[in-house]
């Protein structure tokens, strides 16, 4: 069965954060094992103090090598060069994606604070980078999973899964993770 290890950056927790609802609902979605892992260190280099934020490439990188997909969950601002923020990120060719909870909570957008709309926006930005981890691309499609969301908006109004192309493109793209491997696609068993 498919492994995908979400591993908690710096945290041992994070406030309003659903670990059994998303790991449910991960594999249901996937299919797939869900193991959680804590703690991981934020690496130094990565964090831009001009922007106050961090590289989502270099904390990609310092996430482990595990024999399965990669999950990193920070609570840090996250951006990429050319991008003011990003809500997530995927480096399909290793297995590894992240996603900040930074700006998915209400509060940042001077709301209430709402447990239930911060979980249902970090499902939807954990399957979409899981999605691109399995080649799925950005979705035209507003309900989809895999429609790229620019803004907070974007995110609340797509759907918590993947239109009818993407889900059988998913479904086809499955055996590049087949059972016991790790990152890399060519590996032989």
């Amino acid at each position: 069965m498919l492994k995908i290890f979400v591993i908690l950056i710096s945290e041992s927790k994070i406030a309003g954060l659903d670990l059994n609802k998303l790991t449910h609902n991960l594999k249901a979605v996937f299919q797939a094992e869900v193991q959680i892992e804590v703690g991981l260190k934020l690496p130094e280099e990565g964090y831009h103090r001009s922007r106050d934020q961090w590289l989502a490439g270099r904390l990609i990188e310092a996430l482990p090598d595990r024999d399965g997909l990669i999950l990193g969950i920070t609570t840090k601002d996250i951006f990429a060069p050319n991008l003011n923020f990003l809500f997530g990120q995927a480096h399909p060719h290793t297995g590894k994606a992240i996603i900040s909870t930074f700006r998915l909570r209400p509060e940042f957008y001077g709301r209430e604070k709402d447990d239930v709309l911060f979980n249902e926006r970090i499902l939807k930005e954990a399957v979409h980078e899981l999605g691109h981890i399995f080649l799925l691309s950005h979705c035209p499609d507003k309900s989809c999973i895999m429609h790229f969301s620019n803004t907070i908006y974007d995110t609340d109004q797509k759907g918590p899964g993947f239109c009818e192309r993407c889900l059988l493109y998913l479904e086809k793209s499955r055996d590049l993770w087949p059972e016991g491997k790790g990152r890399d696609r060519t590996e032989k068993k």
